[in-house]
């Protein structure tokens, strides 16, 4: 009994398999773009967190507080509808750690936020939002650029 033997030169089955895998990832990231109001939209949620604790009243405080959970909400619907995804997890660690530094900057910056209005400061809170702003745009443009490289294409 003799082995059969593929047409081409060794390895020619494999290559075009991650060829083909290659490709399907590139058309994936391109999928998963957000919309171009996504990241500002997402700014602004996130600011009205960060501004929260500057409102003059406990109920203006829990009011944006509740408006904001509910922007979210329909920020993450609006996104799986758009993309036909919902992204849950980091593609790989340069786009976790992006998510990461994110994250301890908003909570640093609610933290302040909370400690100038407590203390008396509000005047710095909008400062707090200003930046929270900033780093969610800033750090949401670089998230996606860097999540989508790491599925295997280059972001333009």
């Amino acid at each position: 009994m003799e082995n059969e033997s593929p047409a081409g030169p060794p390895g020619a089955d494999a290559r075009a398999a991650l060829s083909t895998l290659a490709a399907d990832r590139g058309r994936l990231s391109e999928r998963l773009a957000p919309p171009w109001w996504y990241y500002p939209t997402l700014s602004l949620v996130t600011a009205a967190f960060v501004a929260s604790p500057g409102a003059a009243t406990p109920g203006a405080q829990s009011s944006l507080v509740a408006a904001a959970c509910v922007g979210l909400v329909f920020l993450t619907e609006a996104y799986r509808r758009t993309t036909g995804f919902s992204v849950s997890r980091a593609a790989g660690m340069r786009s976790l750690v992006v998510a990461a530094v994110q994250g301890i900057l908003f909570l640093g910056l609610f933290v302040t936020s909370v400690v100038l209005a407590k203390t008396g400061h509000d005047d710095g809170v909008p400062a707090c939002v200003v930046a929270a702003f900033v780093v969610m745009l800033g750090g949401g443009l670089l998230y996606e650029r860097v999540y989508r490289a790491e599925l295997g294409h280059v972001a333009r």
